[in-house]
C-alpha cells in the first residue's frame, strides 16, 4: 500500500542541503513515561533539543486532559455536562473539535459509538473502586439521554450544547488519538528525525530512527498464554498502529466479564461482539483511535465492511473463533508470529 512505502522526502532532501554531519551533531534523543487522560503514556524523540521537546509534547497532553475529562471539576467537558438542558458553552478549538469529530463518527457508525454515552459509563464505573453491574432499569432510564444528535454545535460562536438535562459527554474513545496527533505534529515542526507517543492500545509514529530503520510496533494478543503476548508487528513511518478490545479494562463478576466498550444500541451493556482484538493503521491517529472501537462495536464482518471502503485505512481483525482478517492493503506490511494460535484467513 502507497503510505506504506512514502519516504519522508523533504528530510532527505533537508540532508542533502545542509549536510548529514551537521544534523546529527544537532540530534539528540528523549524518552519517558507518564499517565495522563487515563492510562499510560510512553514518548520518544530524536530531534535537537530532545528533552525539552518532549517535555513540551507531554505538557501539551496535560493541557488538553484538562479540557477534555469529565472527571475534572470545570474542565470544559465537565462545564458543558453541567449545563445540559441549560445553556451552551464556549469552548476552545480543541474541545470544539473532537467533540465535531466524536459526532462524525457517531452517525458513520449507526449510534454504535456514542460521546453522550457518559451516563451509562458513569453507571459502571469500570477502573473505579465503584465499578457494578447497574440494574437493567437504571440503565433504561440512563439510555434515554444518550443521543450523538442532541449535541448542539454552533461553529461561528464555538460552542457546544446538549440538549437535554443530566445529559453527559465522555471524549475518552476520540481524545487520545488527537493529542497524539498534535505532539507529533510539534515534533516534527521542530524538526524531529523520528519519534513516537504511545498511549492507551495506540502508537503514533514519526520519520525513522537515527539508523534510518522504520519503527517495529507489535500488535498485542487479546488472550495471551505462556508469556506471548504479541500476535504479529508492523513496520512503519509516519502513521499510527491502534488497538481496541475487550481484553483492555474489564471487570469479572460471577464468572462473567464485564469490559468497557459499551454498547448504547445493546441496553447499555458491553458490546457483545466475535471480535476480541481490533488494529486499525492509517495516517490520522484520531481516526485509528475511534475506529478501532467502532469495528469491535461492529463486529468483523461489518467493521471490515467499514474500512474496505475507506481510502488509506486498513485494519487487521482477531475474532473469537480465534482467525485472523487482514485488509488487502495490510497483508504485505504485517507480519504474523508462527507461533501464534489464531488462523489468518486469506
Amino acid at each position: 500500500m502507497q503510505i506504506y512505502k512514502k519516504l519522508v522526502v523533504a528530510l532527505i532532501l533537508m540532508f542533502t542541503l545542509i549536510g548529514c554531519t551537521a544534523l546529527e551533531d544537532e540530534i539528540d534523543s528523549a524518552s519517558d513515561t507518564a499517565y495522563m487522560m487515563g492510562t499510560a503514556i510512553q514518548g520518544k524523540v530524536y530531534a535537537p533539543q530532545a528533552e525539552e521537546l518532549l517535555a513540551e509534547g507531554f505538557a501539551m497532553i496535560d493541557q488538553m486532559e484538562q479540557k477534555l475529562s469529565e472527571k475534572i471539576a470545570d474542565s470544559e467537558v465537565d462545564q458543558i455536562n453541567q449545563a445540559a438542558g441549560q445553556e451552551a458553552v464556549e469552548v476552545s478549538q480543541t474541545t470544539f473539535e473532537i467533540i465535531e469529530a466524536a459526532k462524525e463518527y457517531a452517525e458513520l457508525s449507526g449510534g454504535k459509538f456514542d460521546p453522550t454515552i457518559g451516563p451509562v459509563v458513569e453507571l459502571w464505573g469500570i477502573n473505579t473502586d465503584q465499578q457494578r453491574v447497574p440494574e437493567p432499569e437504571e440503565l433504561e432510564e440512563k439510555l434515554q439521554i444518550v443521543d450523538y444528535n442532541k449535541i448542539e454545535l454552533d461553529h461561528e460562536q464555538q460552542t457546544v450544547f446538549l440538549e437535554e438535562e443530566g445529559m453527559s459527554l465522555d471524549v475518552g474513545g476520540i481524545a487520545k488519538g488527537y493529542a497524539a496527533d498534535q505532539v507529533i505534529q510539534l515534533f516534527a515542526e521542530r524538526g524531529a528525525k523520528g519519534g513516537f507517543i504511545s498511549m492507551g492500545g495506540g502508537v503514533t509514529t514519526l520519520g525513522t530512527k537515527p539508523d534510518d530503520s522504520l519503527w517495529r510496533v507489535g500488535i498485542k494478543d487479546p488472550r495471551p498464554d505462556d508469556g506471548n503476548d504479541i500476535v504479529a508487528a508492523v513496520e512503519l513511518t509516519d502513521l499510527t498502529v491502534d488497538t481496541s478490545g475487550d481484553y483492555e479494562r474489564y471487570f469479572i463478576e460471577d464468572g462473567v466479564r464485564y469490559h468497557h466498550i459499551l454498547d448504547p444500541k445493546a441496553d447499555g451493556y458491553p458490546a457483545e461482539s466475535d471480535v476480541m482484538g481490533a488494529t486499525v493503521v492509517t495516517e490520522d491517529p484520531t481516526e485509528a483511535d475511534v475506529l478501532a472501537t467502532i469495528i469491535y462495536l461492529l463486529g468483523a464482518e461489518a467493521g471490515l465492511e467499514l474500512i474496505e471502503g475507506m481510502e488509506d485505512v486498513e485494519t487487521l481483525i482477531v475474532t473469537e473463533d480465534r482467525k485472523i482478517y487482514v485488509t488487502d492493503g495490510l497483508e504485505d506490511e504485517v507480519t504474523i508470529l508462527e507461533d501464534n494460535k489464531y488462523q489468518l484467513q486469506e
